[in-house]
């Protein structure tokens, strides 16, 4: 990946979210003869059988918790808190 960046002149110290549409398209997708991000991991689910392989891929993987909105996150004890009558989450 770091040369990938080197290559397409992306900045490889800057946070993921401060790339570009283009540069992170370059990095997930690939382009020209640069391989694919997601490739390694195609890759790799093929090798599965090896048992550093199957550590490696956990590394990746893991449940997360979706929330469908930003307060979401905050416990009911903080959701019960009220400002003037109006809840703090609307």
């Amino acid at each position: 990946m770091l040369q990938c960046a080197a290559n397409e002149d992306i900045p490889a110290d800057i946070p993921w979210n401060e790339l570009t549409e283009d540069a992170r398209n370059i990095i997930m997708n690939g382009h020209g003869e640069i391989p694919r991000h997601h490739g390694l991991f195609e890759y790799l689910e093929h090798k599965k059988y090896k048992m550093h392989v199957r550590i490696f891929l956990s590394r990746y993987r893991g449940l997360c918790q979706m929330f469908r909105l930003p307060w979401d996150r905050l416990r009911q004890e903080a959701r019960d808190v009220r400002i003037g009558g109006k809840s703090i989450t609307t």
